[in-house]
């Protein structure tokens, strides 16, 4: 019996060898010609398959130190594929790196070399420059969505491929892609979590490759998003580095800022989280949602007392002592007329760009300089329990210190400033500070007509601070920034809207 078996493997063996070199060509499991294309055909007899060789993870890396591999890892090794016993997947070799199908990979690029006729770009830096999009991206929330579009200059492509961090995303194969970090998104601490100061932020790399005329004109170049940690509908401390007590040359020391602007906390789209615009020193009024003088979508009915886009003359247009509570200094509710509006100013006396009649220093804050003051009112404080409006020296701890400006990379708080965007009217741009704090460029609401303006050009933040040396005019501080100068001393009219960052108290 042994030797009939040896006798009919041998004479199969030789049949087969014979077949191989006659025709370079075999089919396995039926008597079919094989195909012009095929080398190998097998022919499923519906009770079994093709078995590939089970290798571990560290088997498989052990094959590929021995010198026959690496001699041919660019060559002849590609397309080796083996069944891997540690994360039951099938891999194959693509001459650089094992490639997993389970997790969704795709073979490396061809040309490998970016396309210079094809990006993929988002709201934030639509023309930023390839150098930009390399070193900075762009910036959104765990919560958040960010829609982002591929572009080609040439012929328009047949077909697109998504991949986020060198993983092929099934199903998204058209020119927009809306990225939404996974709820498993690997986060790393920037700081010691034994502290309690940790920002958990990941970048994520994503590229397209576009096709066509069915040849490949990808990958483009790589497009980075910073995503950071934090909860919907709440503020979230975001730490950096600062000045101790908004002193140059001070101590640095951490602090931390919400995550957002206030009135944003529900933003889900990135391009879009601008938030609220506050007359300096008032409160929430109204009900924050159809009323309340900070709202960005303010109407006519909605600005004291002709709409948006006209100006007045009349003492009437701003709030009187009848208008105002006697202890907070806010308009009162009763006063129907001027509660939750926003009041634009006048140019003359007693007022002078203020939206009540007389001044008072501590609507917020307590009229002093101090780098974390006491609030005189509390209840006039905009923000949540817990948090405030921060002082003008804890804005400018996190930049130089004192009210000095300066450019953005002057900053000497080991916080470093980065543009983010074209900084141009319509386009979402602003500065990550350090590497996970965010200040878009809102804007502000006009103190004499109330229309929205210089949004995605400048960003301005009231401070909670009054300017002693002056007694009217510009009498309160702001942070405000544009695309070459950081101002941390910023003089500004209480009347403008201005966005509000709180800090915790």
């Amino acid at each position: 019996m042994k030797t009939y078996t040896l006798i009919r493997t041998t004479l199969i063996a030789c049949l087969l060898s014979l077949t191989i070199s006659l025709q370079a060509q075999i089919t396995v499991g039926g008597d079919k010609t094989p195909e012009n294309f095929s080398s190998l055909e097998l022919i499923s007899n519906k009770r079994a398959g093709l078995r590939m060789p089970l290798l571990s993870t560290k088997e498989r890396n052990a094959m590929t130190k021995t010198k026959e591999f690496l001699d041919n890892a660019t060559g002849l090794a590609k397309g080796l594929t083996i069944y891997n016993t540690s994360n039951d997947c099938l891999e194959f070799w693509s001459g650089t790196k094992w490639i997993s199908q389970c997790e969704g990979e795709m073979p490396p690029y061809i040309p490998a070399t970016p396309s210079a006729s094809a990006t993929v770009t988002a709201c934030a830096v639509s023309s930023a420059p390839a150098s930009v999009l390399a070193s900075t991206g762009f910036y959104m929330f765990t919560y958040q969505t960010m829609n982002l579009y591929a572009n080609s200059t040439g012929d328009t492509p047949t077909s697109y491929q998504w991949v986020v961090d060198g993983k092929l995303i099934k199903g998204a194969n058209s020119a927009t892609f809306a990225y939404t970090p996974p709820a498993d998104i690997a986060l790393e601490a920037d700081y010691p979590s034994d502290l309690g100061l940790s920002n958990y932020k990941k970048t994520v790399t994503i590229t397209c490759q576009m096709v066509i005329n069915n040849n490949e004109v990808q990958p483009v170049s790589d497009f980075k998003i910073l995503v950071v940690k934090a909860t919907k509908g709440t503020l979230t401390p975001i730490y950096v580095n600062a000045l101790e007590g908004g002193v140059a040359g001070a101590d640095i020391v951490r602090v931390a800022f919400a995550h957002v602007n206030l009135g944003a906390e529900n933003d889900t789209d990135p391009c879009n989280c601008l938030g609220d615009l506050y007359q300096w020193g008032r409160e929430k009024d109204g009900n924050g949602t159809t009323t309340g003088h900070f709202r960005r979508n303010l109407t006519d009915a909605d600005v004291w007392p002709n709409g948006i886009g006209t100006s007045d003359a009349t003492t009437s247009t701003i709030a009187q002592a009848a208008d105002l509570d006697a202890t907070t200094g806010q308009v009162l509710s009763s006063v129907t007329d001027k509660y939750g509006k926003f009041i634009k100013s006048l140019s003359t006396s007693p007022a002078y760009y203020d939206w009540r009649n007389s001044r008072k220093h501590d609507l917020w804050g307590d009229g002093s300089q101090d780098y974390n003051p006491t609030w005189a009112i509390p209840s006039n404080n905009p923000c949540p329990t817990g948090w405030k409006v921060p002082s003008q020296k804890q804005w400018s701890a996190i930049y130089q210190g004192g009210t000095t400006n300066g450019a953005p990379g002057a900053s000497t708080s080991g916080s470093t400033w980065t543009g983010l965007g074209k900084f141009s009217s319509g386009n979402t741009s602003g500065y990550r500070v350090a590497e996970a704090l965010y200040l878009p460029a809102a804007g502000y609401r006009s103190h004499f007509n109330g229309s929205l303006d210089t949004v995605g050009r400048f960003g301005y933040y009231w401070s909670s601070t009054r300017n002693s040396v002056s007694s009217y005019g510009d009498d309160s501080y702001s942070l405000a920034f544009l695309s070459s100068n950081v101002l941390p001393g910023h003089l500004t009219n209480r009347a403008y809207g201005f966005s509000v960052r709180c800090i915790p108290e």
